[in-house]
């Protein structure tokens, strides 16, 4: 724990008013990666099954504050958010897939999952974990053979 004393005012007379803050000592805190995330395939499917992916940070510092972001690089010309992105929780953190997109098949995304304490003041501050997705299209490789009955 550590108090921080804000806004120190003194009035013309004696008294002495000021505001003390009590929480824990978040400079030192450290995140560490206990599990990440893997490398998978996602097989595009008219029903777009949703695939979760979601790593486990670990805070050396009981009650500091934690942001996520996702990072994507791959599939969309623009570089901005892929469409199978179906939605990323930056508290828990965790990175949801899902798609029916068949013009995705044989693309791939790597997707980097990074939490920090922006209070920290460690080399440990922050950690990330990426992992490669491969969209397949099992309908791409069918051969629809006629034969007469």
């Amino acid at each position: 724990m550590v108090a921080k004393i804000n806004n120190l005012i003194q009035t013309t007379n004696t008294d002495l008013m000021f505001e003390v803050t009590i929480g824990p000592d978040c400079s030192q805190d450290e995140i560490t990666l206990f599990s990440g995330i893997t490398d998978f395939t996602y097989y595009i499917r008219a029903s777009a099954d949703l695939r979760s992916m979601t790593p486990l940070f670990k805070q050396s510092v009981f009650g500091c504050g934690k942001r996520c972001m996702l990072i994507e690089t791959g599939v969309v010309p623009t570089g901005y958010q892929s469409p199978a992105i179906f939605s990323f929780d930056k508290y828990q953190p965790q990175a949801k897939i899902s798609t029916s997109d068949t013009s995705l098949h044989g693309t791939s995304i790597e997707l980097t999952i990074r939490c920090e304490d922006p209070q920290s003041e460690t080399a440990s501050a922050s950690e990330e974990t990426t992992a490669t997705v491969t969209f397949y299209d099992p309908c791409y490789d069918t051969e629809i053979l006629q034969e007469e009955i």
